[in-house]
């Protein structure tokens, strides 16, 4: 991924590789990586829930796709309102899960510098064989993104000034598509 990486910011017109560009744009405006994995977890939340085409609840739409009913939720036929969704026996695991994991993370670089909020993915826990662990990919992103610090931090006022001066950029969802390219701050 570094040489990726590499390849990819000294392009002069580089291919869209989003999660680059969102490790970037994380950096420079100093707000958590918009992906659930570095979220404190999609069950905390109560935002999001995946529902599959026979009614079943989960809390994603990876875990729906799982032959188990490990992470179901609840069905739609059986329930009156979607919180009833979250007093699954499973939520209670998860909740213990991330609270155990945030403990673990707390020295981690990409909570310290506000890139992960520690939630780490339980659908990748779980299919590498143990949900209270942390993925493999955590430990490979951490690197990656560890790595590439120091080459953002260095361009940060620059391309906050180009962001001011009319850059597409949404502040407040860095996961839309930008203008902003990687190339216009080198």
């Amino acid at each position: 991924m570094k040489n990726l990486f590499k390849c990819w910011s000294n392009d002069t017109d580089p291919i869209n590789i989003p999660t680059f560009y969102r490790i970037v744009q994380s950096i420079i405006f100093n707000r958590p990586l918009p992906y659930c994995h570095f979220s404190p977890g999609c069950m905390l939340t109560k935002h999001y829930l995946s529902v599959d085409w026979d009614g079943s609840i989960s809390i994603c739409n990876r875990t729906s796709s799982l032959d188990n009913n490990f992470f179901k939720l609840a069905d739609l036929s059986k329930i009156n309102t979607l919180e009833k969704a979250f007093e699954a026996p499973v939520i209670s695991l998860l909740n213990n899960r991330v609270s155990k994991l945030k403990k673990e993370c707390s020295s981690c670089f990409l909570f310290s510098k506000n890139l992960c909020q520690g939630g780490s993915c339980p659908f990748l826990a779980y299919v590498s064989g143990n949900i209270m662990a942390h993925p493999p990919n955590c430990k490979y992103e951490s690197q990656l993104i560890k790595w590439v610090w120091p080459q953002v931090v260095k361009y940060k006022k620059l391309a906050l000034n180009i962001l001011k001066e009319g850059d597409s950029y949404d502040k407040e969802d860095p996961s839309r598509k930008s203008d902003f390219s990687w190339n216009s701050v080198r």
